[in-house]
């Protein structure tokens, strides 16, 4: 497997682990700050639509551009500030603004994602190269989602976020190391 592609499935994997420590407990985080189904719900929906929204124009935009890893880096950054700004500011407000920033960062950022894989795909492994992210998305989210109740319940949403966050910090970190080792 290219370097570079170890890298960037490196610093995505620990992004999907960010992101799958939440989805499980979502919405008691909601209902712990005056939410409920309904809202819940609705925050995840918004969050689909911005990402739907933001994907659809950004996949108009991307082909031919020459900062592609400056997207992905400020997808990183982003969401992860974004995270952080719930474990600061936990409300209702709070969780749609981040939604919508959510959203729009995965509608950008997926598909520079999947470029760049693609752009270090070994032709005549290709098929072997996506089932290794795909095993790893995998078992990342498995982890994320298991570890999500147990930190939820010992040492609640905040910390929670703040993991989160740290873990979209390091993923931007790791990103930037790979950019570096091949320059």
């Amino acid at each position: 497997m290219n370097r570079n592609l170890k890298f960037l499935l490196a610093s995505n994997v620990i992004f999907v682990l960010a992101g799958a420590i939440l989805v499980p407990v979502y919405a008691l985080f909601v209902k712990s700050i005056h939410g409920g189904a309904i809202i819940s719900g609705i925050l995840f929906g918004v969050g689909f639509l911005a990402s739907s929204i933001a994907g659809l124009i950004s996949t108009r935009l991307h082909d031919g551009v020459k900062f592609e890893s400056h997207i992905l880096q400020l997808n990183f950054l982003v969401r992860g500030l974004a995270w952080l700004a719930i474990a600061i500011f936990p409300s209702i407000p709070t969780l749609f603004a981040v939604q919508i920033i959510v959203g729009i960062t995965d509608g950008v950022g997926s598909p520079v994602f999947n470029a760049s894989v693609s752009r270090y795909l070994d032709p005549k492994k290709h098929v072997r190269e996506w089932g290794v992210w795909q095993f790893w998305a995998a078992l990342m989210t498995a982890v994320g989602s298991i570890a999500s109740g147990f930190i939820a319940t010992y040492f609640g949403f905040q910390v929670l976020f703040l993991i989160m966050a740290l873990l979209a910090f390091v993923s931007l970190g790791v990103y930037i190391a790979g950019r570096k080792s091949k320059e």
